[in-house]
């Protein structure tokens, strides 16, 4: 059992991760680590002993100092005039706006990027945030993201604002169910998770998201060297298996995501914008994933948090810039 602070959490990712300030987690977790059958205990331990002697301190030592040696020296990006946010401009448009539409990314839009994707909860302060803006008059609030639909009804489900989960998969109208997008037809899913549960083990760090209808491949804590070695070997072992299968290899911000190529987020904005005659509709997201939403929505306020390549009109540096925006409209109408 291993605190999700401590270093080697990242490392030795089949021990039983707990958050050390939730004492009922802890608790579960121990029980868990007593009941745990002795299969499965020797099967964690076998893969944690062989990666520990794979990648031993001289390794760890060696790859720091190779990494501090490529250090890039240039400037940090900045906002050129063509992509900054003209905020007067956009809450003019906002203020006099009959019907309103937000359509909001997640992970890396609404909160900040983290390690392990349990810790991107969100705060008090952004449920505030999203409940004054749901509550808007004529203002209505869609959070499009990749995160299952199990995780965004517990986080986001008692707010009024309605949910898109695994880029499209699942969508829910506010007071109302789950619903399903897409044929159910996943039987490819099982092949995947074995092949990309085979690379975890060979990449210390890395660890599998498996979803209803999609698995997502977490690199972020992984040594980028190793990425660069592993991520095209399982690229290549993926490849061989999807074959004429109508399934798509897409990669964001340190995650390869294997899904059904007939779902995207651009198809489920474009639903929701369908569903009523709004004058002001502003899409934020900040990967590869929302690059759908930019282009399916290209005539309206397309907002792009980060510096990546983007078909999005404007640009915030990060999702605080955000958050001071969406602040601003709530004041204004206040």
């Amino acid at each position: 059992i291993i605190s999700e602070t401590a270093g080697a959490a990242s490392e030795l990712s089949e021990a039983i991760i707990v958050n050390p300030n939730d004492d009922e987690m802890i608790a579960q977790s121990i029980y868990t680590a007593l009941t745990m059958p002795a299969s499965e205990r020797k099967a964690r331990h076998k893969i944690m002993q062989r990666r520990l002697k794979r990648y031993d301190v001289t390794f760890w030592a060696e790859t720091f100092l190779k990494r501090l040696k490529q250090i890039d020296n240039t400037p940090l990006k900045t906002l050129t005039e063509a992509e900054k946010l003209d905020s007067a401009k956009t809450l003019d448009s906002y203020k006099k706006a009959k019907k309103r539409l937000f359509l909001l990314d997640y992970d890396g839009t609404l909160t900040e990027l983290k390690s392990l994707p349990h810790q991107a909860a969100p705060s008090t302060s952004l449920k505030t945030l999203l409940r004054d803006l749901s509550y808007q008059k004529n203002t209505h609030v869609v959070v499009i993201s990749g995160r299952d639909k199990m995780t965004l009804d517990k986080w986001l489900g008692n707010l009024h604002v309605n949910l898109v989960s695994d880029h499209g998969v699942w969508s829910k109208r506010i007071n109302s169910a789950w619903k399903a997008n897409v044929p159910s037809d996943q039987r490819w899913l099982e092949r995947v998770e074995s092949i990309a549960q085979r690379f975890t083990d060979e990449m210390p760090g890395s660890f599998l998201e498996v979803k209803t209808h999609s698995i997502a491949f977490h690199f972020r804590n992984s040594e980028p060297d190793m990425v660069s070695v592993k991520l095209p070997e399982l690229k290549e072992a993926l490849r061989s298996i999807i074959g004429n299968q109508p399934i798509e290899m897409q990669e964001g911000h340190a995650v390869l995501e294997i899904k059904d190529q007939r779902i995207n987020k651009g198809q489920a904005a474009l639903s929701f914008s369908s569903e009523d005659d709004y004058d002001f509709i502003f899409v934020a997201g900040d990967d590869t994933t929302d690059e759908t939403m930019f282009t399916s929505l290209s005539e309206h306020y397309t907002v792009k948090i980060g510096f990546s390549e983007t078909a999005a009109k404007y640009r915030l540096k990060e999702p605080k810039a955000l958050h001071k925006l969406l602040n601003t409209f709530i004041k204004a109408t206040d």
